[in-house]
């Protein structure tokens, strides 16, 4: 009588998947593989996303309000970056993000606000110390977009600053804000790769995040943009 598994014997290594020519580490991963490693933070942007009901115990309910817009507005922004055609590093989906919203945005942290729960870490804390407010130092501030960075800085004694950014709606926007308030501050539409000034007009170069947004998609012309900046500095 056959054994009952007879049947479903085979010879060694008849069956088993072969390896095609040069598969092996380095082969690109399918779309699958894409799609598993998305699946979890589209999920977790999209519950993020969802409707909350504010509900307080006699507290202005109005913060938490406005803190959970908040909250909204960034998720839905990065939603934006990697799920959309343009993301970060690029100077459309910056102009279009600053046409459409008048929000400030400072994921980290500002001048004297540093970052909430962390004391000592707003950026006045590390940087004022090496620095001389009131001075008359030139400073330049690439990537400002409609961040706060600068008119704290001023309202701290640095007045002359120059904020270049590659959207001219935000630059509009930002001028028509500061430019009567808080002279001499200037506001320039500007590729920080091939910026316009001398060398050695700054006394200071700053960034926040702009690198970083590059970084995401247009790693490659980060050093360009950080050769200008340092032929902007002033060597003191």
């Amino acid at each position: 009588r056959p054994h009952p598994r007879a049947g479903r014997r085979r010879r060694h290594g008849m069956g088993k998947r072969r390896r095609a020519p040069g598969s092996g580490d380095g082969v690109a991963p399918s779309w699958s593989a894409w799609l598993a490693l998305l699946a979890p933070v589209v999920g977790l942007l999209c519950w993020r996303m969802r409707p909350v009901e504010v509900t307080t115990s006699g507290g202005d309910a109005a913060p938490i309000a406005e803190a959970l817009e908040q909250d909204r507005e960034n998720l839905e922004m990065v939603r934006n970056a990697l799920l959309g055609k343009q993301g970060f590093s690029s100077a459309e989906y910056w102009e279009e993000t600053y046409k459409s919203s008048d929000r400030h945005y400072d994921w980290l942290g500002t001048w004297s606000g540093g970052v909430t729960g962390v004391p000592d870490s707003a950026l006045r804390d590390v940087a004022a110390p090496a620095l001389q407010a009131g001075s008359g130092m030139a400073i330049l501030n690439l990537g400002c977009g409609n961040s706060r960075l600068a008119e704290e800085m001023h309202e701290d004694g640095y007045a002359n600053i120059t904020s270049v950014d590659i959207s001219a709606a935000v630059i509009e926007k930002m001028r028509a804000r500061h430019s009567k308030r808080r002279p001499p501050m200037t506001w320039l539409a500007m590729d920080i790769t091939k910026m316009s000034f001398a060398d050695a007009e700054f006394d200071l170069v700053i960034e926040k995040s702009t690198f970083d947004a590059l970084y995401t998609g247009a790693s490659s012309i980060v050093p360009q943009a950080v050769g200008e900046a340092w032929r902007g500095f002033r060597p003191r």
